[in-house]
């Protein structure tokens, strides 16, 4: 199963979602007959289709060969490429999203300080510090032929549609892993580009406060 599309129409398999993640909000939201009628079928499911944490979702994909858990591309493209190296990804779907930092319009010197993040993160992505970050992080641990969605770094950074991740085992024969890090590092991993990210940020904004 490799079309997102054919994936929540089928009566074979059934599918769920992060609670309050992007495809909740967006399946909920949509006005599109395909999205409306795949989140009726997402709240018939029982046991329930929503998922509180990312590590249940993912248990359950590897405890059930027939279940697909709707996640944004990166988190999909990052999990995939983890070992055991027993799930993968379909095509995405859903509409693009974009994240940004949120900042109390009440808060003293809002503005000047959303102009500082705005600046400091286009000099990041100009001196490619993020895409850097990216190819550190989210270097797959698996065999080539274990890839998921095939696009280059570049144009999977710029992508975030929502995306199934599914049990390998259903339709691949077993894989061999390549990377010789424990699985829990990969969780480790997981934790620690959100903080590299932050850190850079932070010591950008540490010394904008400084100035003022």
């Amino acid at each position: 199963m490799t079309d997102s599309v054919e994936l929540v129409q089928s009566a074979d398999y059934e599918f769920g979602v992060l609670r309050g993640g992007v495809a909740h909000q967006q399946l909920s939201t949509s006005s599109d007959p395909l999205y409306r009628g795949a989140w009726i079928r997402l709240n018939a499911f029982w046991p329930s289709a929503f998922i509180d944490r990312l590590p249940e979702g993912l248990d359950r994909v590897r405890r059930r060969r027939q279940y697909a858990l709707i996640v944004d591309s990166p988190t999909a493209e990052y999990v995939t490429t983890r070992r055991p190296c027993d799930l993968y990804a379909t095509d995405p779907f859903l509409d693009a999203v974009a994240y940004g930092f949120a900042i109390g319009r009440r808060v003293p010197g809002a503005e000047d300080l959303r102009a500082a993040i705005n600046r400091q993160l286009a000099r990041l992505r100009r001196d490619s510090v993020l895409q850097t970050l990216y190819l550190h992080w989210w270097r797959s641990e698996c065999n080539e032929e274990v890839a998921t969605v095939e696009q280059s770094p570049m144009l999977r950074r710029r992508s975030n549609h929502s995306t199934a991740v599914l049990n390998r085992g259903r339709q691949h024969g077993r894989q061999t892993d390549r990377s010789p890090h424990h699985a829990a590092g990969g969780a480790q991993r997981h934790s620690s580009v959100l903080n590299s990210f932050v850190a850079v940020v932070s010591a950008y904004l540490v010394r904008y406060c400084t100035v003022l």
